[in-house]
């Protein structure tokens, strides 16, 4: 294994989302997928919306509250903002990996977000974000 000689300074630090930072429950995208009113042809499409929408939050670019009740009027839902809020915080997000980047961010050093979803085509689709 090689050595980091004491005079190098690590700049950038990738985290994984899945796995690391959060978890989710078993059913958690069967949930998700309930979201949209009965007979919705459009799940699979809506379940991307709503991981484009967290990826926007993630980064700070967009109100990921704000952004999903827009959503799901446009689904025409019938669950509102926070019963579908109360169902997606299945997620379950490690506090302390959190605690320990505000640290490393702290001392300077660039963190960033890996996450990867299924594409339409089923492909994994990585997507690196920096954390603000």
């Amino acid at each position: 294994m090689a050595r980091m000689n004491p005079d190098q300074q690590i700049k950038a630090i990738l985290f994984d989302a899945d796995g690391v930072i959060q978890t989710t429950h078993p059913p958690f995208l069967e949930k998700l997928a309930a979201i949209p009113p009965d007979g919705d042809s459009s799940v699979e499409e809506f379940v991307r919306e709503v991981a484009a929408l967290e990826r926007s939050a993630l980064t700070g670019a967009g109100d990921f509250a704000a952004s999903l009740g827009e959503l799901l009027q446009l689904h025409q839902s019938p669950m509102n903002t926070n019963n579908a809020l109360n169902l997606l915080n299945l997620v379950n997000v490690d506090h302390g990996i959190l605690s320990a980047i505000a640290e490393i961010r702290r001392r300077g050093v660039l963190c960033c977000l890996r996450h990867q979803s299924a594409a339409p085509q089923g492909q994994i689709h990585v997507e690196n974000s920096r954390i603000p």
